[in-house]
């Protein structure tokens, strides 16, 4: 009967620690990018790419398409996938070239469910102010990876899914409208207002 009791106990004590080691994870994770992003100054190009390696890009892509991910056909999804993709690195290219070198500070991190928790930074560059940035990250399984990012109130990923389907929604637009345009503007030079990075 002791040595039951001491098991419960035992596998209570694990299940009760589960959340917070998941928890710690993705603060990790969120940790080792920001700081590998905003601590260690690098062209934007090169930070974008090393953030998009922590993001779900699958996940992020079909989000955005909505329900037209359902009846776009293998090959035409594989090519608005590369699209959205480039999209995502423009988008986050052009936020990082706003920043200078920062201090990460973590803030607080929120359980929505065991694998599923949004982080919240702090971001304080040497020159302007303080900007707070939220990381949702969630964990199927593969380990954690972003799955959106909030600033300004904005998240990124439902953002991206609103520009994409006012896309979509206007007269005589698909989905090779939507995958035409973005191939447009990945093509299109980058502005490069500020020097502060490479």
């Amino acid at each position: 009967m002791r040595s039951l009791l001491a098991a419960v106990a035992i596998t209570a004590g694990l299940l009760s620690a589960a959340p917070a080691f998941a928890q710690a994870s993705a603060e990790d994770l969120v940790r080792a990018t920001a700081a590998k992003i905003f601590e260690e100054p690098a062209p934007a190009s090169t930070e974008a790419e090393f953030l998009l390696q922590s993001v779900d890009v699958p996940a992020v892509t079909r989000f955005a398409l909505g329900r037209h991910a359902r009846s776009i056909a293998p090959a035409d999804y594989a090519r608005f996938e590369a699209a959205a993709r480039g999209y995502l690195f423009r988008t986050l290219e052009a936020q990082l070239r706003t920043y200078g070198d920062a201090r990460v500070e973590l803030r607080e991190t929120i359980t929505r469910k065991p694998n599923d928790v949004i982080v919240r930074t702090r971001l304080t560059p040497k020159r302007g102010n303080a900007l707070d940035l939220s990381w949702r990250l969630i964990d199927r399984g593969a380990g954690w990876k972003v799955v959106d990012l909030e600033v300004f109130g904005l998240w990124l990923a439902i953002e991206t899914r609103a520009q994409f389907q006012a896309l979509l929604e206007q007269p005589g637009a698909n989905v090779d409208t939507l995958i035409a345009r973005l191939e447009t503007l990945n093509f299109q030079p980058q502005q490069r207002a500020d020097n502060s990075r490479g």
